[in-house]
């Protein structure tokens, strides 16, 4: 009799929220922006939030917006609602002139909202930062605030560039690694299977098992020897049994061909920047969007 058990995974939600990860988005509003983008800021920050499944036991989430100062949408938090709304209702002036200190921003995020005051819980965080140019602080401010802010135990940061007047220097001094820098050509490209790509190691999926068995009889003269369990009996029957396990670790929703082990998941972030290079397919030609670096795929299988 041989019974093949074989298991279908199914995509039963995010891993990681149900880690107790703080995720803060830090959002460039300064003059270059405009309105129009802006708006498409807003609409891929609420994606992005709705996607992560906040829970008051797993992800929490803050944003802030910056310019030549920092306005505080909210603090972590795990009212999804809260934040979306917050973001959708700033209003960005049609005529802005505002400059750019990226550093400020940085420096915020570290003392205000990485703070167990304002409801850090000390498990690890992940920053988003979005800009579309370069800081117009004096010297080395970006520099220092940055390292300042990596400096905090399992914090990654993650940096986005949108257009060319971004400088590829500072993107990489942000990030935690220069696998954590992508750099889009517009506003445009904040898209669906880009928000797939930036949020699939913070929403690795776990599996359930669908079991379907299949049984069949066979006789034989002589006991089977083969790798599988073989049974004798006095009428020398031969048994053996295989098992074989599929799974996938893809997002529901995802466009994204990105994948990752449930293996490589941690409660801690120390080692988690490396799961955050995009795929091979992601860093293509056709790709809208690409990181500055070109790291190997870190998809795996299991």
């Amino acid at each position: 009799t041989t019974t093949t058990t074989t298991t279908t995974p199914i995509i039963s939600g995010c891993f990681f929220s149900h880690q107790t990860i703080d995720v803060v988005f830090v959002l460039d509003i300064s003059g270059s922006v405009g309105v129009t983008n802006f708006n498409l800021t807003q609409a891929f920050t609420t994606r992005v939030v709705e996607m992560l499944g906040l829970s008051e036991n797993g992800l929490h989430a803050a944003v802030i917006l910056f310019n030549g100062e920092v306005t505080l949408v909210s603090y972590l938090t795990a009212d999804s609602s809260s934040i979306i709304d917050g973001v959708n209702s700033y209003f960005y002036p049609p005529n802005s002139t505002a400059s750019t200190a990226t550093g400020n921003a940085l420096d915020f995020v570290r003392t205000q909202i990485l703070s167990t005051a304002n409801g850090y819980r000390g498990q690890g965080a992940v920053v988003y930062v979005l800009t579309d140019g370069m800081s117009q602080e004096l010297g080395d401010t970006v520099d220092v605030a940055s390292n300042n802010l990596k400096s905090i135990g399992d914090v990654v940061v993650v940096s986005i560039g949108i257009t060319n007047a971004i400088d590829e220097n500072e993107l990489l001094v942000i990030a935690t690694a220069s696998s954590l820098v992508y750099r889009l050509q517009s506003y445009n490209d904040l898209t669906l299977q880009f928000t797939n790509t930036l949020i699939d190691p913070l929403c690795i999926v776990y599996p359930s098992s669908s079991t379907s068995t299949t049984t069949s009889s066979s006789t034989s003269s002589s006991i089977s020897t083969s790798t599988s369990t073989s049974t004798s009996t006095s009428t020398s029957t031969s048994t053996s049994s295989s098992t074989s396990t599929s799974s996938s670790s893809s997002l529901s929703s995802a466009s994204s061909s990105s994948s990752f082990s449930s293996t490589s998941t941690s409660s801690s972030l120390s080692s988690l920047s490396t799961s955050f290079s995009p795929s091979s397919s992601s860093s293509s030609s056709s790709s809208p969007f690409k990181a500055l670096s070109s790291p190997a795929s870190s998809s795996t299988s299991s």
